[in-house]
């Protein structure tokens, strides 16, 4: 395992110190612990923005989706009310747009 040194305000050390006494654990493991929980939340979003920018790249290639209304809807149907519906069709909605 690496070492790697950090500086923390004096306040901030309290503060990391008073936590993890409170959950038990070391201010190493709590600290370690929060760096994994946001370099993981940064990975994840950026995935979703990915995933989301080659949907949309889908999207304007085919033109090809299913309006929100009907996605609103079944998840609504399912969710809520617990009905067992198919999802919606996608289909056509727009032409596709070509590239420049």
């Amino acid at each position: 395992m690496a070492t790697t040194t950090i500086r923390l305000d004096p306040k901030l050390k309290q503060r990391v110190s008073r936590v993890a006494k409170q959950t038990g654990t070391s201010a190493h493991n709590l600290m370690v612990s929060a760096i994994e929980e946001v370099v993981a939340r940064t990975e994840r979003r950026a995935a979703f923005l990915e995933e989301a920018s080659a949907s949309s790249a889908e999207f304007d290639r085919t033109g090809r989706g299913v309006p929100w209304t009907e996605v609103k809807g079944w998840l609504e149907a399912r969710l809520v009310r617990g009905e067992k519906v198919e999802p919606p069709k996608v289909r056509r909605l727009r032409k596709p747009v070509t590239p420049r």
